[in-house]
């Protein structure tokens, strides 16, 4: 018996539509806000851990260590680091860093003192305590805020993440989107 066979199988529609959900989940992953949302997470990351880098190698090598953000190009920042303790003090190297495309440094505020513009800076002292750039302890926090423009959260401000250090623990840690 010969059947003439029209049309797909319950099974076979079934496999397709599996596969059409697997690649536009996929995609999901590839838009543009998504990736904007991950280069601002990544570059708080790098700011985050270049800090906690000087901080640990103020204490290592029992030395003060300088952080200096740019708040004129809102994008860069630069930190001091020596290759090791027995190094002289002219070796320091200054590292030079920039935040990724559409990312901005938007303020920093140190203690009750917030700064929009300029140059900030402030150090690691040997103990790996922050200090303002005179060398005098920081009354509360330092709160150092990334956004970009591109992205809007609820409120419709710009979407943005906070890196939060505490001088009397010496604890850093991030506030931002999930």
């Amino acid at each position: 018996m010969v059947f003439n066979k029209k049309g797909f199988t319950l099974i076979e529609l079934i496999t397709v539509i599996a596969i059409i959900a697997i690649i536009s989940g996929g995609l999901i992953y590839l838009s543009p806000k998504f990736i904007t949302k991950q280069r601002l997470k990544n570059d708080a990351w790098q700011v985050l851990n270049d800090i906690k880098e000087v901080q640990e190698r103020a204490r290592a090598q029992l030395e003060r260590l300088k952080i200096e953000i740019d708040l004129n190009s809102k994008t860069s920042y630069r930190y001091e680091k020596r290759k090791d303790a027995f190094d002289d003090e002219s070796s320091k190297n200054i590292v030079n860093k920039k935040l990724s495309l559409n990312i901005f440094f938007k303020s920093v505020r140190v203690g009750n003192t917030t700064y929009g513009t300029g140059f900030v800076q402030y150090m690691y002292d040997e103990w790996g305590t922050p200090k303002n750039s005179d060398n005098t302890p920081i009354d509360g926090e330092i709160i150092i805020t990334i956004e970009t423009p591109i992205l809007k959260n609820n409120n419709n401000q710009n979407m943005s993440v906070d890196i939060i250090i505490s001088p009397g623990t010496g604890r850093l840690r991030m506030y931002g989107p999930k």
